[in-house]
């Protein structure tokens, strides 16, 4: 995981969830009302580090929900 980071862009979300960039935009757009809004900071969208954990549960239930 992350050193000592306070907060993870769309590439540190991408490398912890092993996601391409397309299947975490995707995420981003469909999941929207479940996960943490980004704070905007010089025009990138940064979570705070804490909002992992509902990332990998948002992303475990996208795969279950590919499946299907």
């Amino acid at each position: 995981m992350m050193g000592a980071k306070s907060r993870l862009s769309t590439g540190d979300l991408q490398r912890e969830l092993h996601l391409s960039r397309s299947q975490l935009e995707r995420v981003l757009r469909d999941w929207a009302r479940e996960l943490p809004v980004p704070e905007v900071v010089a025009g990138s969208r940064l979570w705070p580090i804490e909002a992992l954990e509902t990332f990998r549960s948002v992303v475990q239930r996208d795969q279950e929900d590919l499946v299907r």
